[in-house]
């Protein structure tokens, strides 16, 4: 991945703007956490949490929050 290997090869005296220039990557990309990967039953587990802890809630705001 571009990010890493800025972050990790990146010499002393390039700054990450210039890394990220040479990459052809946005400075945002860089800083950007890459969502979690969740297993199925992982997220199943969240949804279900969810609803138990807001019973009011339906399935489009349990869907949109996770």
């Amino acid at each position: 991945e571009k990010r890493a290997y800025i972050r990790d090869r990146r010499p002393s005296g390039i700054s990450i703007e210039r890394g990220c220039q040479l990459m052809k990557i946005a400075r945002s990309t860089y800083y950007r956490e890459p969502p979690p990967s969740l297993s199925e039953a992982e997220l199943l587990d969240a949804i279900k949490a969810i609803c138990d802890e807001f019973e009011a809630y339906g399935w489009r705001r349990v869907s949109v929050g996770v």
